[in-house]
């Protein structure tokens, strides 16, 4: 015995499930998803420096280079920067 396909999900039960997880991560995260717009994450020393980073590793990841070595500072490891 075959069991019964459940019919395709409506618009409705799509827009409702979108709304309700749009407001939970929200409401889970509302200091950061008031500021997202004009504030870095951290405490207040260290955003510029990890926004750098990461913008850093995905250039060198997508271009094939070291992420541990910037052209502009080429004597600089950065296998040993510290945190």
């Amino acid at each position: 015995m075959q069991p019964t396909p459940r019919p395709a999900p409506t618009l409705r039960e799509w827009l409702l499930v979108t709304l309700a997880y749009t407001l939970l991560t929200l409401m889970l995260t509302y200091p950061v998803a008031r500021d997202l717009g004009n504030a870095f994450l951290g405490d207040g020393h260290d955003g510029f420096q990890n926004t750098w980073n990461f913008w850093w590793v995905g250039q060198a990841l997508g271009t094939g280079r070291s992420a541990f070595r910037h052209p502009a500072a080429p004597a600089v490891d950065r296998r040993f920067h510290q945190r």
